[in-house]
């Protein structure tokens, strides 16, 4: 095994374990070290008030421990179920064992089996020992982006140490620990977003702030919140050991065994609308699909009774839960996801549409055509949806690509159905943000990393409530979409450079307009000039007509008298 420094450290693995044993409210008595080297934690270990005694397979690791006066043996972990039995008993005798340290050693086991369980057989059997361990995290995203980039940098210590047999994940450390019947009680990682795997220092996978490093990071740290994890840092108590091992889901290994569409239906009291839904299911002409039911609250009706009965498809109901969407991906186990409430009424092709669409067209977001209902609710359970849907228009959905979106296209969630792994491995869930933009987002979201599959075909008919106006949701997804990069689909370039083009002869417009806005502008101050300049000409002259009307009239006046006196005279 590789030699690590025997300095203890606060802020790294040992620290942190020093810190969950510090906080699991254990009796006193002997915490073992295995695979201690030189023992870092020996001192802070005593300092809590325990026995330390450290194991370790090298022997001068060994001799340096007990030179500092702490109870040191050698120990080799490689062993079978009895040797390790043997060998444990030998060093802890009958001394109360209260917690066992594994900290950077079940990587370099081929099998930890054996390990693990001679561990959870120290003790008696009402009171076992806690196990501690810390595990370096293969998937941290430096590993990850250098993957991408064809690169696996094995190193003297650290994540990819080369002494290192075996890498885990969050999910491995759980399935290895839980087949040995490990239950973890506390979690105190070490969380760095900068590894020692940060090399060579420009490249772009790797450089903070770089447009490719940031859109590695987002999908990485989408995927589950490990993504900066260094190492894990866990507490485990022993529990039943499970008669079969754990097992991945099955779209983890091999084809998918599941269904291949998860209906999910909103259940929120429409009148008679459940019992249409799932008569609507009743009829699909593929019966491939699984109906999850998510009740709001108070829409607990009885309506959904005989028709249930109908389905040859399983029918689950799931937990009442305030982010229903996001508890419905984690339990689905279909290939696609989809979702509808009880004012949704879907074709007898629903289904079969979505699956053409996906092997059409593997991995896409599907998207169907929907009819709307403006006024009233479809949700008859008396009428059929073929009556339902006679002589209704179809919803312009807008295909949500981040190219050709319409700022005044329209979203139905109902029209769509999701590959349940886009949630999965890459982390696009529901945001959390109340608003109803979020599932705008969400299909945005899951259209950018896998692309979309659309039939203009209407399989589904919603009421006018579920159509969302990408108009009303702009400024919220501006708001989500700025703030780190995002992928374009392939065959936009083209349009892109089209839209620049566009966008040129426009700005080429504008500044041409401006230039004519400019001369009319001028021409109007000359024009506004001579308007005032004429103005003036006009007052004057006016000015001038209205001072000879009062020289006339004064001399009309005295030509009218003299004309008065000749006429006396005469």
């Amino acid at each position: 095994m590789s030699r690590y420094t025997a300095e203890f450290g606060a802020e790294g693995a040992h620290g942190h374990c020093r810190d969950l044993l510090a906080r699991a409210g254990l009796d006193r008595g002997v915490v073992l070290d295995l695979g201690c080297a030189s023992g870092p934690l020996a001192e802070p270990v005593s300092e809590l008030g325990f026995t330390y005694v450290g194991a370790d397979v090298e022997q001068a690791a060994v001799e340096e421990l007990a030179a500092r006066g702490f109870e040191a043996h050698t120990l080799d972990l490689r062993g079978d179920d009895d040797e390790l039995d043997a060998a444990l008993a030998a060093i802890v005798g009958d001394r109360p064992v209260v917690a066992v340290l594994l900290l950077d050693v079940i990587e370099h086991l081929v099998d930890p089996g054996p390990t693990l369980r001679a561990i959870a057989r120290l003790g008696s059997a009402e009171r076992r020992p806690l196990l501690i361990v810390s595990i370096p995290n293969v998937s941290h995203v430096d590993v990850a982006a250098k993957l991408l980039a064809g690169r696996w940098d094995m190193t003297k210590i650290g994540l990819l140490d080369d002494t290192h047999v075996r890498f885990y994940t969050a999910a491995r450390i759980a399935e290895t620990m839980a087949a040995t019947g490990w239950r973890e009680v506390d979690a105190h990682d070490v969380v760095n977003p900068f590894s020692d795997q940060q090399f060579p220092a420009d490249a772009p996978v790797l450089r903070s702030g770089v447009p490719l490093r940031q859109l590695l990071a987002r999908v990485r740290t989408s995927a589950d919140a490990f993504g900066e994890t260094y190492q894990f840092v866990r507490s485990f108590e022993q529990g039943p050991v499970p008669s079969d091992p754990p097992v991945a889901r099955p779209s983890a290994a091999g084809e998918p065994s599941g269904p291949f569409v998860s209906v999910v239906v909103r259940v929120s009291g429409a009148p008679g609308g459940r019992a249409a839904v799932l008569r609507d299911l009743a009829e699909q002409t593929l019966p491939d699909f699984e109906v999850l039911l998510s009740h709001a609250d108070g829409a607990e009706g009885a309506d959904q009774a005989v028709v249930a009965d109908r389905l040859a498809q399983p029918v689950r109901e799931l937990k009442p839960e305030a982010d229903w969407r996001n508890a419905a991906i984690a339990a689905a186990e279909g290939r696609y996801l989809a979702f509808v409430d009880d004012r949704t009424r879907l074709a007898p092709e629903f289904v079969a549409t979505i699956h053409r669409l996906a092997e059409e067209l593997p991995a896409r977001v599907v998207q169907v055509g929907a009819y709307l209902v403006e006024h009233g609710s479809p949700a008859d359970a008396e009428r059929r949806y073929r009556e339902v849907v006679d002589g209704l228009s179809p919803v312009d959905l807008d295909p949500l690509d981040l190219v050709s979106m319409q700022p005044l296209g329209s979203v139905v969630l109902a029209a769509h159905a999701v590959p349940r792994e886009a949630c999965v491995t890459t982390g696009v869930w529901f945001p959390p943000d109340p608003r109803l933009g979020s599932a705008t987002l969400f299909l945005l979201r899951c259209i950018e990393l896998c692309g979309i599959a659309r039939t203009g075909t209407p399989v589904s008919a919603v009421e006018a409530g579920a159509v969302r106006s990408v108009a009303d949701d702009l400024h919220y997804l501006q708001d989500e979409l700025t703030t780190e990069p995002v992928v374009i689909p392939p065959g936009a370039a083209p349009f892109m450079l089209h839209m620049r083009e566009v966008l040129a002869a426009l700005v080429h417009e504008r500044d041409d307009l401006a230039a004519r806005l400019a001369v009319a502008d001028e021409q109007i101050g000359v024009m506004s000039a001579l308007l005032v300049q004429r103005q003036e000409e006009v007052a004057r002259v006016t000015a001038e007509l209205e001072a000879s009307r009062g020289v006339v009239g004064r001399q009309l006046a005295r030509v009218r008298r003299e004309l008065g006196r000749v006429a006396r005279r005469i």
